[in-house]
Formats: structure tokens, C-alpha cells, sequence
């Protein structure tokens, strides 16, 4: 992950969607951008539209970045695993996601 960006639970797991999104086909269509929108409110029902929406676009923007100077694949694959490693860090920071909807499921 790099250092000069700023990470949070709603920006990483933009990151983590877009990122899928675009390695399966090389597209993120307008559709995969509403259903990404909506999987990530599910997260953080409590977050305010226009903030998803600007992580969102933030996210995007440094996939692009990423995938301009990926060559071997590694900056990619080492930003996904950096979230990754900061995932109980969010689930202590945002111990409200065990309460949302998908949250439940998961955790049951």
C-alpha cells in the first residue's frame, strides 16, 4: 500500500472491488460501478452517499495509477495485500460492520 495515500476501511475495500472487477475482463463498466456502490454501503450503511461515491472515484484513480506502472503484476497484488493485513485493524476501528446486514451474515 503506498504510504503517500490515504486508507480507510470504505477506500480499501473500493480498492479491493474495483481491482477484482478489472482483472476478470479488463472493464469497470458503469454497471460494476453501482453494484460495487451498493456492496460497499452494505458494509458501511451509515456512510454518506456522496463519501462512497468519492472513495470510489479515489479508488479508481489509484487502480489506474497502479496498473501504469505494474509491469510484473506486483504493485497490484502487493496493494491487495497490504489491505489485507489491515483488516483487523478495521475491524477494530469499525466494529460497527459486524453489525450491518452483510456483516451478519458473515459473521454467523
Amino acid at each position: 500500500m503506498s504510504e503517500n495515500r490515504e486508507w480507510d476501511f470504505v477506500h480499501s475495500t473500493c480498492y479491493l472491488y474495483i481491482a477484482f472487477a478489472c482483472e476478470t475482463d479488463g472493464v469497470f463498466t458503469d454497471e460494476e460501478k453501482a453494484t460495487i456502490f451498493q456492496c460497499v454501503k452494505e458494509w458501511v450503511p451509515d456512510t454518506d452517499d456522496d463519501d462512497i461515491g468519492a472513495a470510489l472515484k479515489t479508488a479508481s484513480e489509484w487502480l489506474t495509477e497502479d496498473c501504469q506502472g505494474n509491469g510484473d503484476g506486483n504493485k497490484i497484488t502487493n496493494t491487495v495485500g497490504g489491505i489485507a493485513a489491515q483488516v483487523p485493524k478495521y475491524i477494530v476501528q469499525f466494529g460497527s460492520i459486524g453489525k450491518s446486514n452483510l456483516g451478519r451474515r458473515l459473521l454467523a
